[in-house]
């Protein structure tokens, strides 16, 4: 009995869950196996003796792979295999095979941190790195972060941790003179060889790290992981802000890895007892809980977004995460906790979704059903919240608490419009897909800063894709005022842009066949991190 009914054939035969990224599966990739791909059934799957041969083929593949992998892992060959990973730009199995040694919190809170720094002899050796590090902090990470509130102890956590981590700090420095290449193009003509230079010290870094991490196993877990994630969670803005296309899935992988540490509870646990090491041993590690808060909170941001791009469920335990407010999107990403949830219902029901003969399941209605009713909800308490006046709060600016409000409601209408275009039919109340497209448009409206359109490439894909006629000129002008007409864009909303094109092209031709983003991607052949 074959496992899945949509994965790769190789999977199927094997019996295991495929994630269905195309052309080829990570599943069969991240084990150095042949992905059999998709579409009409092969010949050789009839039972008989080829199928069996190629099942075995599979079966060695794997065995010769752990065989390679456990002699890989050994001091000895760990540099040349780290090499061949970072010449392919590719530091996921690097990442993974370093955290699969270890994967308790019991040891004493030594500062792996303090180790990092001998690796790199000096940091800012050069009047322009420390000009770097500054447009870092003032004006790149801003921009990677559009709608993040500063708790009252501010950034310093990141500070300190960029100048005493050799990975981050590398990262930080080519992610400043991408963005001074792509803005400031006459006064640092010559940032785009800085950047490269920096990219490929931060992977050279990262890799020195794991190699020294894996010899000497007497550092704390937690400060290590915090470093990792971190350096990962730049290298993903670093493919991002080069349109979002390349690598962002294999880092992507690689971190969501190490927090799960092959259960789902992994990340939770290591949150809390972060929290309360932190609260327990004073202002020395309190920097801990508040970057592994962050940190965690963004790696579950692209988890749940990127779903509409890989079709696949999301990975990270978010109901957990979202539901007891263990993270809290609205201060990190700007977005509530509630409409982040639901975002993550329709990907995992659409990853789940078995079509019989033309029809949804009676099942996948009902839940189709509970997810609108909750956006909805959340959108009749964010139209009756009265106005913020400054004594509302004082854990969050006045212009902040506005913000996320603002945000959270265009994150919620075009959450409407995915569910209506992956189940497609009139929502309660006759709502249908047009009408959440243009209480997507009024949402955006409100956005008073142009530039935070670019905080907003999911649910400008995603409601963008699905416009008519009369709506397409509204959103192809949202993403030109958001680039400006810069000749090059620090983001994606150039490819973005590729992606709407597409659909309402498609869409004019075939009038009779809807088209959404997932064509667009499959089609142009890429995968957007949105």
């Amino acid at each position: 009995m074959l496992r899945s009914n949509h994965g790769c054939w190789s999977c199927r035969i094997r019996r295991k869950k495929c994630d269905e990224t195309k052309p080829v599966c990570t599943t069969c990739t991240s084990r150095n196996i042949t992905c059999h791909g998709y579409g009409s059934k092969p010949g050789w799957l009839d039972g008989g003796e080829q199928e069996k041969r190629i099942a075995r083929d599979l079966k060695n593949q794997i065995a010769d792979n752990l065989r390679k992998n456990r002699k890989r892992r050994s001091p000895r060959n760990i540099q040349s295999y780290a090499g061949d990973s970072a010449r392919h730009g590719n530091v996921a199995g690097v990442i993974h095979g370093s955290f699969a040694l270890n994967t308790n919190l019991t040891k004493p809170p030594f500062s792996a941190l303090a180790a990092t720094s001998s690796m790199v002899s000096e940091r800012l050796t050069s009047y322009r790195e420390a000009e770097l590090i500054m447009h870092y902090m003032d004006a790149v990470f801003p921009l990677q972060f559009r709608f993040h509130a500063p708790d009252a102890k501010g950034r310093g956590w990141l500070l300190w941790l960029i100048v005493q981590s050799g990975p981050l700090y590398h990262a930080a420095l080519s992610l400043s003179a991408l963005h001074q290449s792509i803005r400031m193009s006459v006064e640092f003509r010559n940032s785009y060889t800085e950047l490269a230079n920096y990219h490929a010290q931060a992977l050279t870094d990262l890799r020195q790290f794991l190699q020294r991490i894996q010899e000497n196993n007497d550092t704390d877990e937690r400060s290590r992981k915090i470093e990792v994630l971190s350096c990962g969670v730049s290298l993903i803005s670093f493919e991002l802000f080069q349109g979002g296309t390349s690598d962002w899935q294999l880092h992507l992988n690689a971190l969501i890895s190490i927090l799960l540490g092959g259960h789902a509870s992994s990340v939770i646990e290591l949150l809390r007892e972060t929290r309360q090491s932190s609260n327990s041993l004073g202002e020395s590690l309190a920097w801990q809980g508040t970057a592994l808060s962050f940190l965690i909170t963004v790696i579950l941001w692209f988890d749940l977004l990127s779903c509409a791009s890989t079709n696949c469920a999301p990975r990270m335990p978010y109901r957990s995460l979202l539901d007891a407010n263990i993270v809290d999107m609205s201060t990190t990403m700007g977005v509530r906790n509630n409409v982040m949830r639901a975002i993550g219902d329709i990907a995992s029901l659409s990853a789940d979704n078995i079509l019989v003969h033309s029809r949804i399941e009676p099942s996948i209605l009902i839940e189709r059903r509970a997810i609108e009713q909750s956006l909805k909800r959340e959108l009749e308490i964010l139209e009756d919240e009265v106005p913020l006046s400054p004594s509302t709060s004082k854990l969050a600016p006045l212009e902040h608490m506005e913000k996320v409000r603002d945000v959270t409601r265009v994150f919620a209408t075009a959450a409407l419009v995915q569910l209506g275009a992956i189940f497609p039919g009139n929502g309660s109340g006759g709502h249908t897909i047009h009408d959440a497209i243009e209480q997507n448009m009024a949402a955006i409206k409100s956005i008073r800063n142009s530039q935070d359109v670019r905080g907003l490439i999911w649910p400008i894909c995603i409601s963008g894709s699905m416009a008519q006629d009369e709506q397409q000129q509204f959103y192809e002008a949202t993403i030109r005022s958001a680039l400006n007409d810069t000749p090059r864009d620090f983001g994606n909303c150039t490819t973005l842009l590729d992606i709407l094109r597409w659909c309402w092209e498609k869409r004019n031709e075939y009038s009779s066949y809807e088209v959404d983003w997932r064509h667009a991607m499959a089609d142009i052949g890429t995968c957007l991190l949105v």
